[in-house]
Parts: structure tokens; sequence; C-alpha cells
């Protein structure tokens, strides 16, 4: 599906998932809803979403950080954040660190008691930039990363167990606007955690 699958289309999927997080934590936190409602929410954030290809690096971590936020307010100390950035000085795609960190809590801690860690870095690698998100969570099965990279591979459909929609969006995403070379690895063991890297 992702071949026929055009950026304005991606972007309706990915700001859909961002929503439906979004109003989840809003009866939690009414407070932390505002800089979304009232920065680009609704239809000003689809807009703003089709008409931006890239933004700063800075400003999807910093919306990153308010949703992790959120987040914490749910989970509290469960959930341990931190970045380690390397080089900043670069733009993405919206919403595509969002979605990762999102797979983490969701499917990485939910359903266990142990403190979540989720840390952020980013770099140089030969052909450009590259970020990482690395979770402490119950990672994957050898099976089931293999699934997942052939899919990635293939461009092919992934199912949604472990964020495999979220994981394919980003991947299809990337390549869209940085080309063949670019997209998302997965690496992961089974109770020691995943990373995912982003390579722009």
């Amino acid at each position: 599906w992702m071949q026929q699958t055009s950026p304005q289309e991606l972007v309706h999927i990915s700001l859909g998932t961002y929503c439906t997080r979004e109003h989840n934590s809003l009866k939690i936190s009414n407070g932390k809803w505002h800089w979304f409602s009232h920065g680009i929410g609704g239809k000003s954030a689809l807009d703003y979403l089709i008409k931006v290809q890239n933004i700063p690096f800075t400003t999807d971590l910093k919306q990153l950080e308010d949703y992790v936020i959120l987040e914490q307010v749910r989970f509290g100390d469960r959930i341990r954040f931190r970045t380690e950035i390397g080089f900043s000085d670069f733009s993405l795609p919206p919403l595509v660190l969002q979605p990762l960190v999102e797979n983490a809590i969701k499917h990485g801690f939910s359903g266990t008691e142990k403190t979540g860690r989720i840390h952020i870095t980013s770099g140089y690698y030969e052909k450009g930039v590259y970020l990482r998100v690395t979770d402490s969570g119950v990672g994957l099965t050898k099976a089931r990363q293999d699934d997942i990279a052939q899919a990635l591979k293939e461009r092919k459909p992934i199912s949604n167990t472990r964020g495999g929609i979220g994981l394919a969006n980003v991947h299809a995403r990337l390549q869209m606007f940085y080309g063949p070379d670019a997209g998302l690895t997965l690496e992961s063991e089974s109770g020691q955690g995943t990373t995912c890297t982003l390579w722009l």
C-alpha cells in the first residue's frame, strides 16, 4: 500500500494517530493539551503538515518532549526520557520521532511494572544524518524483527503488532522525502529493548 500512498495521505495517517493519542492524554492533563490545541491544532495542524515538508529537528524534538511529558503524567516515574544530541542543525518531515516513542511506551512498557527508559541520539554517518531511538522495553523476537525488516525492504504492509503501521509510515515518508537510501532500521532483543534508527 505504501507505493500507492501519497505524502499527503501519509500525513493524514500520522496526524490521526497523533491527535488520537493526545486526545486520550487530555483527560489526564488539560494544561498540557494547550500547546497542541492552541499551537498547531485541528485543521491548521493538518494544513501545516501538508504544506511544510520539513521542519527543524529542534522543533520536532520540542513537540516530542511535550508529548513525553503527557505520558509521564500517566505513568509517573516509570518513564525516563533523555536525549544526547550530537548534531541538531538539520530538518526532517514532521512527526517522525513521536510514533517511535509512542511505540516504545505503548508496546515496550505497557503491561510491565519495570521503569521504561527512552534515549534519543543524533549524529553523522557517511551519507548524512541519523537519529536513534532506544528503549529498554520488552523487545522483539528474532522472527518478528525479520518480518519487519523484510516488509520495510520490500515496501510491503506490516501487521499492527508492535506498532508495525507506524514504523511503515515513518519509513515510507523518509524515503519519499530523502530517497531510497533513507529510511528506518530496527534492532531488538527479546527482553532487552529495541533501537530504531532513522537514516536521513
